[in-house]
């Protein structure tokens, strides 16, 4: 593997400017901008930023090459080499997101459209597959979401939307402080509801401002919530315990790192 040296995007295109982008996106979680290319990126970017249960992401964090061996049939082309019945090609693959995972497993995660653009083509599927085996061997777990079929439910969708477009409120460090005292006389869980009750006697601000500070709080980890079922004031609340909130580590020491 080759990590870029300033955390990636690895891949670069041609281009005026020496990179393709079709967007960005200001990363509270991860202090930096996140650029994306197709619409399964962005939202998986917007998803990885809300979850709490990701301490870190990075964004086509390496280039991966992979000399991949297959049986021969009679359909090979002729520039590619064979030994004794096995065909032997080389093939260069960018992931999309590298997720640091709270408990600290890495999760390396390709994004599509939707199954059949991931599944339609013979060439890419047995790509996946190769991948798929590499990263295990590596101790990396890997996964293929789908805007459609994975990113784009209805009740996870609007949670997300909520949470990111608020992820810039500021927190004061006695509002900080207010929901850490609140959360640990309660055991370290409570109510969305309760949250924002505490927040509206300390502050005197409206329930909508005080919500949009809490959903700060879930970007920056101070909080967990069920991002898979709707945020109301029922919702349970509950303290992300300091051992979860893991930084970003740099590229391993093992692995090539380009400028």
């Amino acid at each position: 593997m080759t990590y870029a040296a300033n955390g990636g995007p690895t891949r670069t295109v041609p281009t005026p400017s020496g990179q393709k982008h079709e967007g960005h996106f200001q990363s509270i979680k991860n202090h930096r901008t996140m650029h994306w290319e197709a619409r399964a990126e962005q939202l998986l970017i917007q998803h990885s930023e809300a979850f709490e249960l990701v301490a870190a992401y990075q964004c086509q964090p390496h280039r991966l090459d992979l000399n991949v061996a297959s049986p021969t049939n009679e359909n090979i082309p002729n520039d590619v080499p064979t030994t004794r019945g096995w065909k032997h090609e080389h093939f260069v693959y960018y992931p999309d997101m590298l997720q640091t995972l709270a408990d600290g497993r890495k999760l390396v995660i390709e994004a599509k459209q939707n199954y059949q653009d991931a599944v339609g083509d013979l060439d890419y599927l047995r790509k996946i597959l190769a991948v798929e085996s590499f990263y295990k061997s590596a101790g990396y777990q890997f996964s293929v979401l789908t805007a459609e079929e994975d990113l784009s439910q209805p009740i996870l969708s609007q949670n997300v939307r909520n949470v990111v477009l608020d992820r810039h409120t500021k927190l004061s460090t006695h509002e900080l402080l207010a929901i850490s005292l609140h959360l640990d006389s309660r055991a370290g869980s409570s109510t969305y509801g309760a949250l924002v009750d505490e927040l509206c006697l300390l502050n005197s601000l409206s329930s909508l401002a005080n919500r949009a500070k809490l959903h700060a709080a879930i970007v920056q980890r101070v909080i967990g919530v069920n991002m898979r079922q709707r945020i109301g004031s029922t919702s349970p609340i509950w303290t992300v315990p300091i051992s979860t909130k893991v930084q970003q580590s740099s590229s391993p020491s093992s692995v090539e790192v380009i400028e």
